[in-house]
């Protein structure tokens, strides 16, 4: 079924969390907490693409698919041959009695510079 989709690691991305001065918890995406997702696998082929700075074709979104079930959010990032990309809208969980769950988000490419 998703045989022949990119198969490098993909990473979920969650904000990290501290205590300020007066005591209150903050999140920070300066040092995410970065857990690898299993059996995922990263869809770009049929996003939106624009062309960089170099002039190489670059997606703006893509489709994450996860088989089994996994605790991802709209509030996660995902991280993809080091690109970052924002979960956009709520996680799909397709459930099948033949295949078991299968979870779908659709992303957007973050835009980030160093």
């Amino acid at each position: 079924m998703l045989t022949g989709l990119a198969s490098a690691p993909v990473y979920r991305l969650r904000p990290s969390t501290s205590v300020d001065s007066v005591g209150d918890e903050v999140t920070s995406w300066e040092s995410p907490t970065r857990a690898a997702i299993p059996r995922a696998q990263f869809d770009d082929r049929h996003g939106t693409r624009a062309a960089d700075n170099s002039g190489d074709r670059v997606a703006s979104d893509a489709w994450l698919y996860i088989v089994g079930r996994y605790d991802i959010t709209v509030a996660d990032r995902v991280e993809y041959r080091g690109q970052i990309w924002r979960i956009d809208g709520h996680p799909v969980v397709h459930v099948s009695l033949a295949t078991g769950p299968l979870v779908e988000a659709r992303l957007k490419r973050i835009e980030t510079t160093r």
